[in-house]
């Protein structure tokens, strides 16, 4: 069977998606772009219809990670509107969604059935929790760009944009030839992968055999083919701090804020050099112990100012996060010190941010409420704590005795990233209420583009099996060895030349007999095919997408004009 006619199906599927990303490389201004009709129909599948009022979008329809029960059942109802209300849709108690579009194949032609891919969740930005379960996106275009209105919070393109184009093919379904098509859409992808690796087997199945092939659509970068995604562990610490009976706290409280940092994917965009504002702020902690300043930690949160008032904003250790408070005690320095640090410590900051505008971020250093009563963390806690997020700037191989690494770790020489890690949320709060000991939660992600479990006898550096007993390594400085929660952990993922990389060839000779301008990419972040390539070694899977700009932040955008089809492709445009 020869390529194209085993993937006569792929070509209106993929040019529903990205092969749009034709369009970025045309003199197309934002000022005159004109939508086509095609592509108001997808996009309205993400903000809704006036004239269908069955037509919610993806956008109304709160969906943040952990929270995906009210997008499951839209889906179930909107794929049923789509489908015939005699169409099967499935939902797991991960609240994944899945489906069939039976084959339209008047001819019998000799088709392979194919898995189309997205996932329900969204990262929200800026926004509090109480926001986030209870208000939509409202979403604003402008040209050929669209973001969520005013820039007050993320868009949901990521995955929402994926959905969006499933749902258009069920729409379109019987315009093109094709076998059975199987739509999957996975839960909680942004927190741990937790839809796709709880996903029953049998649903990469048909008739008791597994489905060759895999098409992710959850790509942001048009022309972009990902043959392969970085695996990855996330890991939860956390230690209850008891009352501290031999001294009171010291007594010049302090009020630490930073804020405005550019934020971003913690995969994708950490490799620009980006900061985290949890890193950052203890980095300074660290700093100012090291300076000599006895530092004692009162609380550690993502409180802002949202007109004057103080909103706990909740961010996702899959975001590289934009804002953080502390409160400390000190005793050997006031605020205006303390200020005076900061500057300094700010000034170090760009050549190891390259990625920051540090002069845009905006600090806050004020005198805070202090009673003898404040619950906070000792001195040497806190020295160890410092080290611990903050510490670890010269040296990343050396965890362990220096702390948790933050950012890239190692690259090849060809310049693909090997390994990188993200630090947050940190909190620290009064978590039971009594006024009196503190609780801690540290989330870090390592990503690696390397082998090796933790139980291979010789580990390749920088692979999952010889990092994470060297994060663990450094737990023991704060006495946490033994509070580890795992949350996600999978292998990477590459496609092999010869085995399972015909997917990938078929894109590259399709864009290229399109005279698309495109590349075979090898991303920073992790797809959903990590948890699937386990279950099935021998899946052919490529993963595509639109263009989308700074997911996971407010600034979140997608271009239009990447979501347009073959069919209404125009060189002259």
């Amino acid at each position: 069977m020869n390529i194209m006619k085993k993937y006569k199906l792929i070509l209106p599927i993929t040019l529903l998606t990205t092969a749009s990303g034709f369009l970025p490389f045309t003199s197309c201004s934002s000022r005159h772009y004109e939508m086509s009709d095609l592509t108001k129909e997808i996009i309205t599948e993400m903000i809704g219809s006036q004239e269908d009022e069955q037509i919610l979008g993806t956008c109304a329809i709160p969906h943040p990670s952990h929270h995906c029960q009210q997008i499951a059942a839209y889906l179930q109802r909107r794929i049923h509107q789509i489908l015939g209300e005699e169409s099967v849709v499935h939902i797991d108690s991960y609240n994944n969604v899945w489906c069939d579009i039976k084959p339209n194949n008047p001819h019998n032609k000799n088709f392979d059935p194919i898995i189309l891919q997205a996932h329900t969740d969204m990262v929200v930005a800026g926004m509090s929790e109480e926001e986030s379960l209870t208000c939509g996106i409202k979403p604003e275009i402008k040209g050929k760009l669209m973001h969520a209105k005013d820039h007050k919070t993320s868009l949901g393109a990521d995955n929402g944009i994926g959905i969006a184009a499933i749902l258009k093919i069920m729409n379109q379904r019987s315009n093109f030839e094709h076998g059975l098509i199987r739509c999957i859409f996975t839960a909680d992808e942004e927190v741990g992968l937790i839809g796709a690796r709880n996903l029953s087997t049998d649903v990469l199945k048909s008739n008791g055999n597994f489905i060759p092939y895999l098409l992710n659509l959850d790509e942001e970068k048009a022309g972009r083919i990902c043959r392969s995604c970085l695996g990855v562990f996330r890991d939860r610490y956390y230690k209850n701090y008891p009352e501290q009976n031999a001294t009171p706290p010291f007594t010049n409280a302090i009020d630490l804020r930073i804020d405005n940092l550019k934020g971003g994917h913690s995969g994708l965009d950490i490799v620009l050099g980006r900061a985290n504002a949890d890193r950052i702020i203890f980095e300074f902690i660290n700093y100012l112990i090291q300076k000599g300043v006895e530092v004692e930690i009162g609380a550690y949160d993502h409180v802002k100012k949202v007109d004057g008032q103080d909103v706990d904003i909740k961010w996702q250790s899959n975001q590289l996060i934009e804002n953080g408070r502390a409160i400390i005690y000190c005793n050997n320095c006031d605020e205006s010190q303390v200020r005076t640090y900061l500057n300094q410590y700010l000034a170090t900051l760009p050549s190891r941010y390259p990625g920051e505008d540090v002069n845009s971020w905006a600090t806050s250093v004020a005198a805070a409420a202090w009673h003898e009563s404040n619950p906070y963390i000792s001195v040497t806690e806190t020295t160890n704590l410092a080290k611990l997020i903050g510490g670890n700037l010269e040296n990343s191989q050396d965890i362990g005795s220096q702390g948790f690494p933050y950012g890239v770790f190692d690259k090849s020489e060809e310049g693909k990233v090997n390994a990188s890690g993200n630090i947050g949320p940190v909190v620290i709060s009064d978590e039971e209420g009594t006024s009196k000991s503190l609780y801690l939660t540290i989330e870090i992600m390592y990503r690696t583009g390397l082998y090796g479990t933790e139980t291979d006898p010789q580990p390749q550096d920088w692979s999952i099996g010889w990092s994470r007993p060297k994060y663990h390594q450094a737990l023991i400085m704060c006495g946490m060895q033994d509070n580890v929660e795992n949350i996600e952990i999978v292998q990477p993922w590459q496609s092999t030349p010869g085995v399972n990389d015909q997917m990938i060839l078929f894109l590259d000779q399709t864009f290229a007999q399109m005279g698309i301008e495109h590349t075979i990419f090898d991303p920073q972040g992790t797809t959903e095919i990590a948890a699937w390539i386990t279950k099935n070694p021998s899946l052919i899977c490529a993963s595509i997408g639109p263009t989308i700009d700074d997911a996971h932040t407010k600034k979140e955008t997608l271009h239009l004009d990447t979501v347009d089809n073959y069919y209404n492709y125009d060189p002259r445009s």
